[in-house]
């Protein structure tokens, strides 16, 4: 890190409540001055002060995906993780009950080197739009007096002096599309050169750490999936149910309505994903005494027949998101694969309908020669 280089601060505040979150601003309803968004990643100074601060991330600049990894090390371990919470927000001219402007997910951390315990803490919201786009996020911090992280070495170094630092999920799925044409020696520079830094030199977390990092990616994490093996994994929905395992429990919560932080935030596993709106539960019309249990706070999901845009939006970020890092490329080449087939059938219920049968054969030749160019 630079010690030079600064970033932007959006507000000396930390914030751990959605009616504190500054929606407007995420959303870009309100203007924010340029020089109050960060357009990387901010790098945080540990100074032994008390800090409460807030960065304001546009993910025109910054991917999504990157946007939990900091310079602070391993957040998480084997009994302490991240939680999360999904919040819809309406405005107060909608009327429909299901019916939202935004999604802003909240992920909560509580860093598992910190000393003292609970010392550092980190709350990420990230605003999605009605299209499902991540449009900005904002990082708030909070850093007690006297607070450290004591460094750990990475789980593979030789070497004590190797302190761990993330490398930006962006980044490692670069080298996996590089992997795929490059040979493992010719990576690194290619992506130093991408990323303006000299040649062989890996400094940042948007580089590779060195060359062992590149070599240890298993060539069954680059390979694409096949057509066949598409359709033979099942149906979209299938697939993803079979991969999330567990699934949230589905509130309602509007924009002006929620109670406080503590009342909200939802403390469990990552894995038990909820999608928090107002105080009126979306019930299961496929298994009625499901529907029941959740009086006794189990599990529930709505019945996929019923569902909005929005809740489907959200339950399929939080499912992605809880899928291994190693299975999420065959879940996004499965979505695409069945966004393909639905398209395709499209085109040609479209064909059918306007062409009698003398020209069809013309027709489906000259799309299949586009399809193909």
């Amino acid at each position: 890190m630079d010690d030079n280089e600064s970033w932007p601060i959006y507000a000396e505040e930390y914030f751990c409540s959605v009616k504190a979150v500054p929606i407007a601003d995420l959303s870009g309803a309100a203007h924010v001055p340029e020089d109050k968004i960060c357009k990387s990643i901010p790098q945080i100074r540990i100074t032994g002060a008390e800090m409460k601060v807030s960065y304001l991330l546009d993910h025109a600049y910054v991917p999504a995906i990157d946007v939990c990894t900091d310079n602070l090390g391993i957040w998480n371990s084997k009994h302490r993780s991240m939680t999360t919470t999904t919040h819809f927000i309406k405005g107060p001219e909608i009327g429909g009950d299901n019916e939202c402007e935004y999604v802003v997910r909240k992920r909560t951390y509580n860093h598992v080197n910190a000393r003292p315990a609970g010392g550092i803490r980190k709350v990420v919201w990230t605003l999605h739009r009605s299209d499902g786009a991540p449009f900005r996020s904002l990082l708030s911090y909070h850093i007690v007096e006297g607070a450290e992280v004591i460094k750990t070495t990475h789980g593979n170094a030789k070497s004590s002096a190797n302190v761990y630092r993330r490398t930006y999920p962006s980044a490692l799925r670069r080298m996996k599309e590089l992997r795929k044409t490059l040979k493992p020696g010719e990576i690194l520079s290619v992506m130093a050169a991408e990323q303006g830094a000299a040649p062989g030199i890996s400094n940042t977390q948007c580089l590779p750490r060195n060359k062992t990092q590149i070599y240890v990616l298993r060539k069954n994490s680059t390979r694409k999936l096949s057509s066949e093996e598409a359709a033979r994994s099942g149906t979209l929905m299938e697939q993803l149910f079979k991969l999330s395992g567990n699934v949230g429990q589905v509130t309602q919560l509007s924009h002006t309505a929620e109670e406080n932080c503590s009342k909200s935030s939802y403390e469990g596993s990552p894995c038990d994903l909820p999608l928090l709106l107002s105080d009126k539960q979306v019930p299961t019309p496929a298994d009625c005494e499901e529907a029941k249990a959740s009086e006794s706070r189990s599990p529930q999901m709505s019945s996929s027949d019923g569902m909005t845009p929005c809740e489907f939006q959200a339950q399929l970020v939080d499912r992605l998101s809880s899928v291994p890092v190693e299975q999420r490329k065959e879940a996004r080449e499965r979505i695409e694969h069945e966004l393909d087939l639905l398209f395709a059938q499209k085109v040609t219920s479209q064909v059918e309908h306007l062409f009698d049968q003398s020209s069809r054969k013309n027709v489906m030749e000259r799309l299949l020669t586009v399809a193909n160019s």
